[in-house]
């Protein structure tokens, strides 16, 4: 009897040490853990919601929001519809920059303000200095000739125009040595060209991280060609600017 009390108090401590130990998480190791796809999920619904008329047949999205605690910490991410659901592109998430005067409220911009305006725009136009690119969108093709007008007098504000000697308009030119527009979308703003409501609003280039645009959003060169391969005119791409904390996005920890 002696012989096999001993032997079961053996045994037990062999089990007590050959089994594994249960993981505790610590609360921050549990969030942690969980996929972003239901929060970015929600988030995407969410803009569904707000946007279901303008986003009818559209299946690729371009979200430009804050993601952190500071005016400055902006973030450029995509999104594809898959059978009715948004699924973030991993591989298209960037910092960006944006207009030095911050965003404007909707219906807010001005000509000139230096802000971002706000709200969700078409993409249909891309341009670029490379003669040997070509991406999925329609082609503007420039010259050291062509402008963007914005002028707010002009009756062809908010639209690209090709100077020459028999007739010259007030505008940003579009071929620059500066390498801002060596890559370019154009995005939709003010499509309606109202007087002094804002123009020449561009995803383009960005000279370094942190510095502001006198409007547009910039992202890095290489970045933007991720993007400019990515998008496709049959999708109906567009673009959600907003101002507002995206939980997807200050979750995300990149």
């Amino acid at each position: 009897m002696i012989l096999v009390a001993i032997v079961a108090v053996l045994m037990a401590i062999v089990k007590t040490y050959s089994s594994p130990k249960p993981v505790l998480l610590e609360e921050d190791d549990v969030v942690d853990s969980m996929t972003m796809t239901d929060t970015i999920r929600t988030y995407m619904d969410t803009v569904l919601d707000d946007y279901s008329c303008q986003l009818d047949g559209c299946s690729q999205i371009i979200v430009v929001s804050p993601f952190g605690d500071l005016h400055s910490d902006i973030r450029l991410q995509a999104f594809e519809r898959s059978k009715n659901l948004w699924v973030k592109v991993d591989s298209l998430d960037f910092v960006a920059n944006i207009g030095y005067g911050g965003f404007a409220p909707p219906d807010g911009k001005k000509e000139g303000d230096g802000k971002t305006p706000t709200g969700i725009f078409t993409i249909t136009h891309y341009f670029t200095k490379s003669q040997d690119f070509s991406a999925r969108l329609k082609k503007i093709e420039i010259t050291p000739n062509t402008i963007w007008v914005d002028d707010p007098t002009d009756s062809l504000y908010n639209t690209y125009f090709e100077n020459s000697p028999h007739e010259s308009r007030k505008g940003e030119k579009l071929l620059r040595k500066d390498g801002l527009y060596d890559y370019a979308i154009v995005i939709n703003y003010n499509a309606e060209r109202k007087s002094g409501k804002g123009s020449a609003i561009f995803l383009h280039c960005w000279s370094r991280l942190g510095k502001p645009t006198l409007g547009c959003v910039a992202i890095q060169e290489s970045n933007m060609l991720k993007v400019l391969n990515w998008i496709d005119s049959t999708a109906n791409p567009m673009i959600l600017i907003q101002n507002g904390y995206n939980t997807a996005l200050i979750n995300n920890k990149h």
